[in-house]
């Protein structure tokens, strides 16, 4: 059994603790914010614009650290906010839409249609006059004894080879309806209704319930103070993580390992009791993912009250160095690549939980694809050191690249929801395995006295830059697609098919720098002259001067 440190054992509890709270709620919050009425557009628009929020933490930090003196109580103060602006975003009042569609329906006895358009005159029908219906969703009930009824079945006319006559029996118009079984009964939606001069009537109503706008701009509200909320407490506890860190010599990266494996557990765990509808009421849902988040949230600030150590915070301008550390081809490289992975994983972290919902996926298979995401990679994270250097910083971007092709891939061709599960096991190479790269080859890119910088830019490009590209380009798609699902797929394609791209690209160029750098190291160099035989002060063999390189 592995050695553990008495000294932080309560920086443990703390890390599990907080980072298991927000797992209660990280696989839900996009879902449930279609549950109150907000649609894909707007969804979009949230998402894209909440992670510049996050932005401003880090200064508000140094600024209430200044004013109040006191970081035990700062950060006490914005868990209990954090618990409070969260669990408010549980009672945001809902604007749904509820659609009436109309319906054809044909029988082997006769064929009626029900226009309903909720209160509303029709468009009028001239009387005598042959009408077209554009037909979707049609539903086939058969009654035969040897043959199980089938449903959910949309005819094409190549198939339908009979016709049954449709009456409008206020009107006597008609219409001709594609029949087929005749022990069958036939139910359509139609989408408009049309003669020669164009369309007359379109399919069925809406009835909205709620204020749209307030619901948009409530939930907005209240979920950017609690985005700045977490960015704050996030920045804090790092900030007391790294300093228990140094002064117990322990190790952060095994530190960290005691969030992942909290998120691990909690978020199937809320799936679990929402799914059996415990402490339920009324039409909140999911309050039970609320229920978690703020008791484990009050323990973290109980653990913050008891750590034996007072971090002096510091305030850290982002943008003052910026100039500086762009200039460094290799960081700028690896900034505009962390830009485009934060881009598949904003996507995927807007959009996958409502694409299960949508497969039918219950609220413990949603939190389980992010246990599956993190238990493969605790032992790699464990020994996260010895993994890069055997593989490679530039090999596990190369990683990261591929397995959001293959899980872009999968997605879009699954039809159970279950099927995700495996694929969301290759964030152990696109999100986790990729950060550690990331992390450890910013530090060796830039300069000693830019450090911190530096690891900024990386965590910005890619959760904060990356998030809000990849929620509204694969929004945007989304949003003009009627069918959700095909949207989906449509996105997961060309998602898939761009990061091969780059994955392939990113090898190309760097397998011939690689080439380059080996054919420079083996050209012949001018040897120095000798002085007495010995080499004079300043002046290196080639050896020495590829070992200084290094």
């Amino acid at each position: 059994m592995a050695f553990i440190n008495p000294n932080l054992i309560l920086l443990k509890i703390l890390l599990f603790t907080f980072y298991g709270a927000f797992g209660c709620l990280m696989p839900f919050l996009t879902v449930h914010m279609m549950s109150i009425g907000l649609d894909i557009n707007k969804i979009t628009w949230i998402n894209s614009i909440l992670p510049l929020t996050s932005l401003v933490g880090p200064p508000l930090v140094g600024m209430l650290a200044d004013r109040v003196g006191h970081y035990r109580l700062i950060t006490v103060v914005c868990m209990l906010l954090s618990a409070i602006l969260h669990t408010a975003l549980l009672f945001v009042p809902s604007s749904k839409v509820t659609e009436f569609p109309s319906e054809v329906k044909c029988t082997p006895e006769r064929a009626w249609l029900t226009v309903n358009a909720c209160g509303e005159p029709c468009s009028d029908l001239p009387e005598y006059v042959s009408w077209h219906l554009n037909l979707s969703g049609c539903r086939e009930d058969c009654n035969w004894p040897q043959q199980e009824p089938k449903t959910n079945r949309e005819p094409t006319v190549e198939q339908d080879k009979g016709i049954c006559s449709l009456t409008n029996t206020n009107r006597n118009q008609k219409s001709h309806l594609p029949f087929k079984f005749t022990r069958c009964n036939i139910t359509c939606n139609f989408n408009v209704m049309r003669n020669a001069s164009g369309p007359l009537h379109k399919h069925g109503c809406k009835i909205g319930t709620g204020n749209p706008d307030l619901t948009l701009w409530l939930y907005f509200g209240v979920r950017a103070l609690s985005e700045m909320m977490s960015a704050i407490l996030v920045s804090l506890l790092e900030a007391v993580a790294l300093t228990m860190v140094h002064q117990h010599k322990g190790d952060y990266g095994r530190e960290k390992m005691c969030g992942l494996i909290a998120v691990g557990i909690f978020s199937p765990l809320a799936g679990y009791l929402m799914d059996e509808k415990v402490g339920t009421f009324g039409e909140y849902n999911y309050a039970p993912a609320f229920y978690v988040f703020d008791g484990l949230m009050l323990v973290t600030a109980a653990v913050t009250f008891a750590l034996p150590i007072e971090v002096q915070v510091q305030r850290r301008s982002l943008m003052k160095n910026i100039s500086q550390l762009i200039r460094t081809a290799e960081l700028s490289v690896l900034l505009f690549l962390m830009i485009l992975l934060g881009t598949f994983w904003g996507y995927l972290k807007t959009f996958l939980y409502i694409y299960l919902n949508k497969l039918g996926a219950s609220w413990l298979l949603i939190g389980l694809t992010v246990t599956v995401g993190i238990v493969p990679s605790l032992p790699f994270l464990y020994k996260s050191a010895a993994v890069v250097q055997y593989c490679g910083h530039h090999y596990l971007i190369m990683l990261a690249f591929l397995g959001y092709c293959i899980r872009f891939t999968g997605l879009s061709y699954i039809e159970n929801p279950w099927w995700a599960l495996p694929l969301e096991s290759l964030e152990l190479f696109s999100l986790n395995l990729m950060n550690v790269s990331a992390a450890t080859l910013a530090y060796k890119l830039a300069p000693k006295s830019f450090v911190a910088t530096a690891q900024a830019l990386v965590w910005v490009s890619h959760f904060n830059i990356g998030r809000c590209l990849g929620t509204f380009i694969g929004g945007s798609v989304l949003g003009e697609h009627e069918g959700v699902k095909d949207g989906y797929v449509i996105v997961f394609q060309s998602l898939a098919v761009a990061a091969a791209i780059c994955s392939a690209v990113y090898l190309g160029i760097h397998q011939f720098i690689k080439y380059r750098n080996s054919k420079r190291s083996i050209e012949p160099k001018p040897q120095p002259t000798r002085e007495n035989g010995n080499i004079p002060n300043g002046h290196y063999t080639p050896l020495q001067v590829a070992d200084e390189r290094f």
